[in-house]
């Protein structure tokens, strides 16, 4: 069946608002920034769906956790860091198969951990850049990908089972 905007638009804020939710829900204060799960959610969407929802997904719901978390100074950093690693990932890893997957996983991670390496540069120093690095964003990177490709093929067969 051919998708209307419509079912589009509503696909995209029930992706958004289930990623925002697990994000905020389940985070843990470290350092200068939270432990969340966005990354895991971020992986996932973007290999089923593609580059456009990770974009969106990815941007949106990181953006909404920062500020329901009251974290503003990351709101902006996160829109265009996750942004940029939906699409990464989307990009490569949407109906690519085995090693291709993994390697667009490892990409996407090495996007994000990149751009809070910047974020933590401007916003903590040198310092407090490599402690997040290394207790924070390298461990979500790890367990949100591990957890998305061991995840995927779950629920790439669920949703196109209930797709209509």
């Amino acid at each position: 069946m051919k998708q209307t905007k419509i079912r589009m638009i509503s696909e995209d804020a029930i992706l958004i608002a289930l990623t925002a939710a697990l994000g905020f829900v389940i985070k843990i204060p470290v350092g200068g920034g939270i432990f969340t799960l966005v990354d895991l959610m971020i992986f996932i969407i973007a290999l089923i769906y593609g580059p456009r929802r990770g974009l969106l997904v990815g941007g949106i719901a990181a953006f909404m956790i920062d500020f329901l978390s009251g974290y503003p100074q990351y709101m902006f950093f996160s829109l265009f860091i996750h942004g940029i690693q939906g699409y990464v990932v989307g990009k490569y890893g949407w109906q690519a198969r085995g090693y291709k997957r993994l390697g667009a996983v490892i990409l996407g991670a090495f996007v994000m951990l990149v751009g809070y390496f910047i974020a933590d540069l401007i916003l903590l120093g040198l310092g407090g850049a490599i402690v997040d690095l290394l207790s924070t964003n390298f461990l979500q990177e790890i367990l949100g990908g591990l957890g998305a490709l061991i995840l995927y093929p779950s629920l790439k067969q669920v949703i196109e089972r209930i797709e209509v």
